[in-house]
Parts: structure tokens; C-alpha cells; sequence
């Protein structure tokens, strides 16, 4: 049930943020937010694909599951989706980043280095699998795996269109490329990046001619062009603290188990005789409607 509710949230999230308004409103609850996407996006990369979700090859294998493994199988599936949502979520906040505060640029490039995550994600592409029964590759979209036609296996997946994006929104704003220290093993992971533009995705999305280009200016000189031009260095160091989980972190250390039973007392039970009555009348339909 929770994680379920976390994919509602997460989903809400991805609606919201869509708007440039509700980026600004959010403040600096955002860093906790960049902590959460970067804990999804790093969890995609630990595991290989066919682990994310594990394909099921007959209707005769899950008969054969308990509720234990049953529970398992649901939870990957929904961790899955929760993950794909962070990554439209993650292209949102870099979208609007000049309308937030400066901590999450911070966040996502010095702290978190969200490019070393974003161009491996792209390699590994978790949204796309071959089906083990019929053979069909598929893709993740809307929160489903559809089977890819044989007229669209040119079309980028939208997930991988959200991936370009963000890295187009990093690599190409000029406070972040000033705020990035370009060393030679981030230079080598950008690089990386310069086999997959070609023609069929730069007709599906034209900004990333700028990128290859950028990229290729990025092989010669070894720097960003006009990224000289950023702020001075300060020795001051002022990085805001994810307080949403460093609380809970705080308040309930030692004391998980104790949440999980509580939870699981006063939570997790399973509705009366009454309660089930009492939800009934409010889904059912008035007798003065059945009359009418």
C-alpha cells in the first residue's frame, strides 16, 4: 500500500511540475525532491534490466508463486513505474531551473553529478525490453509496456526523449556549464554521448544539433565554450540540508521496527463488518434515485 502511494504521488508530481509555477512555489523543498530522483535514477543503474521488472513467461508461473513472491513481483513493478516518473520529473526541474533556487543546481550538478547518472541510463535504456515470449521489443510508455510496431522502431521512446532533454537542459545553460567543473572523466563521459546523435534522432528532436555540436567543440578544447565566463570561485560554502528526510531520519533512527509494527496495528488491518457498511452507503445509490 505505501509504495503504491508513493507512485500516486510521484505521478502528481510529474503533473505539477510540468508548470514553471509550481517550481517556483516549491522552494527548497526541491532538494529533497533532487535527493529522491537521484535515489530512483542510481537504483535503475544498480540493476540490470530484466531484474527491474522480470518478465513473466506463462499464466502457469505465477499459480505457482506464494503471497510472499506475489508481494515481491508487485513491488518491482510498481518501484519500476515510480522510477520512470522521476525521470520526467528530474527534466521538469532542469526546464525551470532558472525560476528556482540555486541550491538545487547545486544539488544536481556538484553534489549529486547528475550527468554521471544521465548518460549511463541512456546507454542501459530500462524502457525497452524483447518480449521472452513472442519476441517483440517493447517500450515503457504511460505507465504500460506497449509492443512496438514495425513502422515506429525508428521513434524514440518518449522516456528517452525526457533523457536527451535534461542533458540538452544541463550541458547547453551557461550558469550550469560555468558551475561544472569539466574534469577528464566527466569530459569522457559527455563524449560517450556523441555516437548516438544522428540523423533519425535529430530529426525527432532538431536542439540536439546544438548538443553535437557542443560536444564536439568539448573534444578539441577540453572545456565548455564560454564557461571561463561563470562566477568566481568563494571560499564560502553554503549547501542546504534535504530537511524532509533528514527529520525523519532524525526523529525514528533506532525506532524502524517500531514504526513498521505500529503501522502494521493500526494501518494495515483489515476493515470491519462497519466500516465495510459504512463504505458501501457511500458508494451506493439512493433509494430516492432507484424510485425515480
Amino acid at each position: 500500500i505505501p509504495v503504491y502511494h508513493e507512485a500516486t504521488v510521484a505521478n502528481l508530481l510529474e503533473i505539477c511540475l510540468f508548470h514553471r509555477t509550481s517550481c517556483e512555489e516549491a522552494g527548497d523543498a526541491l532538494v529533497d525532491l533532487v535527493d529522491y530522483c537521484v535515489r530512483k535514477l542510481r537504483h535503475l543503474l544498480a540493476w540490470p534490466n530484466d531484474e527491474l521488472v522480470r518478465q513473466i513467461a506463462s499464466a502457469k508461473e505465477c499459480t505457482e508463486w506464494d503471497s510472499v513472491r506475489i508481494l515481491d513481483e508487485q513491488f518491482s513493478e510498481v518501484e519500476f513505474q515510480v522510477c520512470m516518473c522521476t525521470i520526467s520529473i528530474v527534466r521538469f526541474l532542469t526546464d525551470h531551473r532558472v525560476a528556482m533556487p540555486l541550491a538545487v543546481t547545486t544539488r544536481l550538478l556538484e553534489t549529486h553529478d547528475v550527468l554521471l547518472l544521465l548518460v549511463p541510463l541512456m546507454e542501459k535504456a530500462p524502457w525497452v525490453r524483447k518480449n521472452r515470449i513472442n519476441g517483440r521489443i517493447e517500450k515503457f510508455e504511460e505507465h504500460k509496456w506497449q509492443a512496438v510496431e514495425a513502422d515506429d522502431e525508428g521513434r524514440l521512446p518518449k522516456l528517452h526523449s525526457q533523457l536527451w532533454l535534461t542533458i540538452y537542459n544541463l550541458v547547453m545553460d551557461q550558469e550550469c556549464r560555468a558551475r561544472y567543473d569539466m574534469t577528464s572523466f566527466r569530459r569522457e563521459n559527455l563524449l560517450r554521448l556523441r555516437r548516438y546523435i544522428n540523423e533519425v534522432v535529430v530529426d525527432q528532436l532538431p536542439p540536439l544539433t546544438n548538443l553535437h555540436r557542443t560536444l564536439e567543440e568539448l573534444s578539441i578544447s577540453g572545456q565548455f565554450t564560454g564557461a571561463a565566463g561563470g562566477s568566481a570561485p568563494t571560499p564560502f560554502v553554503v549547501e542546504l540540508v534535504a530537511e524532509a528526510r533528514e527529520g525523519l531520519v532524525r526523529t525514528y533512527e533506532g525506532r524502524w521496527q517500531e514504526v513498521a509494527d505500529e503501522q502494521l496495528r493500526t494501518v494495515f488491518v483489515k476493515e470491519t463488518p462497519e466500516e465495510l457498511k459504512r463504505l458501501g452507503q457511500l458508494i451506493s445509490i439512493p433509494k430516492e434515485a432507484l424510485n425515480e
